[in-house]
């Protein structure tokens, strides 16, 4: 609040490996002050891994228009979410509601995980591979996990051939 921004909606927290942020996550669905949890506070936040999935997903968030463009490569337009429901959703498939989560928002994670507690509607959640275990773990089965490849991912944006970025992940 001390740059001179009114609202920060988006934060980034940065940690040495995803088994921070589902201990994050975890210690934060403890507190007793709902006013002070992290996704209280910024509606978005992208947990950032300091690895070499990190820095591949900062070149993903630093793009331009980065979440249309990140929708867009994994969604036809028929099944992109037209407008906001009751459960936070990008796409939908028949009456399966589905979440990228290729963005690395542990927000809307805390968010769609409450919401699953009351609802048994059909729920997949679009991860990384290498996310694939916390967001596992922080959701407990409570939604299907299709893993999508970075490197695909990438290609589907125009940030290099699959082949090159596979190479990276060696």
């Amino acid at each position: 609040m001390n740059a001179g921004q009114a609202r920060a909606d988006h934060a980034l927290l940065l940690g040495e490996r995803m088994e921070l942020a589902l201990q994050t996550l975890l210690e934060s669905d403890r507190s007793k002050r709902m006013e002070l949890r992290f996704d209280r506070i910024y509606p978005h936040v992208h947990f950032i891994p300091m690895t070499e999935h990190g820095v591949r997903l900062m070149r993903i968030l630093t793009l331009p228009d980065w979440k249309e463009q990140v929708l867009s490569a994994v969604f036809p337009e028929e099944m992109r979410a037209a407008r906001p429901g009751v459960m936070e959703y990008d796409a939908q498939n028949g009456d399966t509601l589905i979440l990228s989560h290729l963005d690395g928002d542990i927000a809307r994670l805390v968010r769609v995980r409450q919401a699953l507690e009351h609802s048994d509607a059909p729920y997949e959640i679009l991860c990384y591979p290498w996310q694939s275990q916390f967001v596992n773990g922080y959701m407990g089965g409570r939604a299907q996990l299709r893993e999508v490849p970075m490197s695909d991912l990438e290609f589907a944006m125009g940030l290099g051939l699959p082949e090159e970025n596979d190479l990276r992940r060696r």
